[in-house]
């Protein structure tokens, strides 16, 4: 479907810039707002961090790092972007609905429904042309 919207209109540079401008701005503002953190405070965040699924702090914090750092970066690349998207989508829902208890009038349990609404659009809309997935061809094998 996006590719009929991105291919016959005439608007499909400006939709493309878009995309672009959205996947690249909330990949930046997860990584500099949570990457960073853990990669800077992983041991102190350690001691801390919330265990929601049961599974222990270690896994938990390894998962969180790999969404926030190496999805975020991938997300930001355009690269393997359905599965970073997955994986950020994944742990937005783990921090919105368990560890923040699906609370809005929480600044942070508003702020991951908010992050895990932009990722679910640019999931369903791929990542645009101005991707890696695009010039590798990745990403819209199955989409055309």
């Amino acid at each position: 479907m996006w590719n009929k919207i991105r291919h016959n209109t005439k608007d499909s540079y400006r939709i493309d810039g878009l995309i672009f401008s959205l996947r690249t701005g909330i990949a930046l503002l997860i990584f500099l707002n949570h990457g960073v953190e853990k990669i800077v405070d992983f041991n102190a965040m350690l001691i801390t961090f919330p265990d929601p699924l049961g599974i222990g702090k270690l896994p938990s914090l390894l998962f969180a790092f790999m969404a926030d750092v190496v999805g975020s970066v991938f997300l930001f690349l355009g690269l393997l972007f359905r599965w970073s998207a997955l994986l950020i989508a994944s742990n937005l829902l783990v921090a919105f609905f368990i560890v923040h208890k699906a609370n809005l009038m929480e600044i942070h349990g508003e702020l991951a429904l908010v992050y895990l609404i932009i990722i679910l659009f640019l999931f369903f809309f791929g990542p645009g042309n101005r991707s890696l997935d695009s010039v590798l061809k990745i990403s819209n094998r199955n989409n055309k």
